[in-house]
């Protein structure tokens, strides 16, 4: 165990390429998040009423950022990013994530068309 904390902990501070979306931000996936949320709130799915809002036309929800960047049930193909502290937790047995911390800067609400790219860097690690 001590031999895998120390393997983690020289991941620190890395930051892995970015992981860009595969689609664009689109009204069909907001829909569908709004939805399952049960966020029926109408800047998200109403063309109309979101043009005359403050925001002029639709935007997402902020709480869909890492939707735009998941991987998706098959994952990403072709991975081969050097430094991933999941790939050796996996590899030593522990294949769960049990606790993790995502922070978030919103600077804007994102609009259909938009395509986002983001970054992971392991902060710390904890035995």
């Amino acid at each position: 165990m001590a031999q895998l904390v120390e393997q983690l902990r020289a991941m620190v501070g890395a930051v892995n390429v970015p992981d860009v979306a595969r689609d664009p931000v689109n009204q069909a996936m907001i829909r569908h998040w709004c939805d399952a949320m049960g966020d029926g709130n109408p800047v998200y799915t109403d063309p109309d009423l979101a043009a005359r809002s403050v925001h002029g036309g639709i935007v997402a929800p902020p709480a869909m950022l890492d939707a735009w960047t998941m991987p998706g049930l098959a994952g990403r193909r072709g991975d081969d990013r050097a430094v991933n502290p999941l790939r050796a937790l996996d590899a030593a047995g522990f294949t769960s994530v049990i606790a993790t911390n995502s922070e978030h800067e919103y600077v804007r609400y994102l609009r259909p068309g938009d395509l986002l790219h983001g970054h992971n860097e392991l902060v710390d690690v904890s035995e």
